[in-house]
């Protein structure tokens, strides 16, 4: 039971694409670049992501979603900002929502449904606060 518990995880984890979903986001919060302004190049780095144990681990207690990114912002090679966006049941950024946490069946029931929406509300969530963080900045794709 738990091993295919698992394998949903594993599975749903590895067919959603954060980056994509991140990229698609970060893109339509753009601000336009006002004429004659130089583009800001934004970068936001995933360093970790996936499912981490919110105390100690044991076969039937919550797992979280976990997801460390940076945001840089940088514009004619100036870097501008740097900045850690951190969700997770230990660390996470005053700014950030609460992970989603589970147990393995709740996450993996329904073909693996409430971690994939968690996945997706993750990726919302750092395009969210990376376009926050940089107020009235515009930036290119």
């Amino acid at each position: 039971e738990h091993h295919v518990d698992h394998w949903i995880a594993d599975r749903t984890l590895r067919q959603i694409d954060l980056l994509t979903l991140l990229r698609e986001e970060l893109v339509r919060r753009a601000r336009p670049v006002p004429p004659g302004e130089q583009p800001a190049d934004l970068t936001v780095t995933v360093k970790s992501y996936g499912l981490a144990p919110r105390s100690t681990p044991c076969p039937t207690c919550p797992l979280c979603v976990v997801v460390e990114g940076e945001l840089v912002v940088a514009r004619g090679g100036t870097e501008l900002l740097r900045d850690t966006i951190s969700q997770g049941p230990w660390r996470r950024s005053a700014d950030v929502p609460p992970p989603v946490c589970a147990t393995m069946d709740e996450l993996s029931a329904d073909d693996g449904r409430r971690l994939r929406n968690a996945v997706v509300d993750a990726a919302q969530s750092l395009a969210a606060i990376a376009a926050n963080r940089l107020p009235g900045l515009a930036w290119k794709e």
